[in-house]
């Protein structure tokens, strides 16, 4: 009986603690309970967080205001994912090319709302960094799911460069078909890359202070 009811208690702290995120097009929101923390404290732990997540504090932030509760932060983040295109490249072409991952570098913006016992974060990719001139990739986030048309058009925009990669028919179809799983893998990795950043500002915000 007393295994039953640790176990119960143990369920029933999990489920009070698991966060729940609200989920847009290219944005996750978490609203974090700090209970016993003014907004003063809070406010000073996360600019804390950004001090040492940050290579200079100063350069991202945008606005850090204690009297209204709000910090706005810039960046970059980077996911690195597993690369599915050599797999279908000619065999010749497989031998002269190295990449094994494909890594993705997102800009994005951090508003963190602030009030006594809670906070609210939310993170929004504003831009996919490594070509300027191209948004395609940046077209695709989408953490409401990634939809049939998303692909295709996708698929369309990319025929003519499979071309200069020397993949044929058979192998071209394969990479059409394995184009949504990519894309989803993407979305994925950076929605858990963006959840892991909510938490970890929510565990620096809540810490209790070191005694000395």
């Amino acid at each position: 009986m007393k295994k039953i009811v640790l176990g119960l208690l143990m369920m029933m702290s999990f489920y009070s603690n698991a966060q729940e995120y609200k989920l847009e097009e290219k944005s996750v929101t978490g609203i974090f309970e700090a209970n016993g923390k003014t907004k003063a404290e809070l406010f000073s732990a996360i600019n804390k967080w950004i001090s040492v997540n940050y290579n200079s504090a100063n350069s991202v932030i945008q606005l850090n205001n204690l009297e209204s509760g709000t910090i706005i932060v810039k960046g970059i983040n980077s996911i690195v994912n597993k690369s599915f295109i050599k797999s279908f490249l000619h065999p010749d072409l497989q031998k002269k090319t190295s990449f094994n991952t494909m890594t993705y570098n997102f800009s994005h913006l951090i508003e963190i709302n602030i009030k006594d016992n809670k906070f609210r974060v939310k993170y929004l990719i504003t831009k996919y960094e490594d070509y300027e001139s191209d948004n395609e990739i940046f077209k695709r986030i989408n953490f409401e799911g990634v939809d049939n048309n998303t692909v295709e058009n996708y698929n369309a925009l990319a025929d003519g460069l499979l071309e200069t990669f020397m993949i044929d028919k058979k192998n071209k179809q394969a990479m059409r078909d394995a184009m949504k799983p990519m894309l989803n893998e993407m979305n994925s990795s950076l929605e858990n890359d963006i959840k892991n950043t909510l938490q970890s500002i929510y565990k620096t915000a809540t810490e209790k202070a070191e005694g000395w």
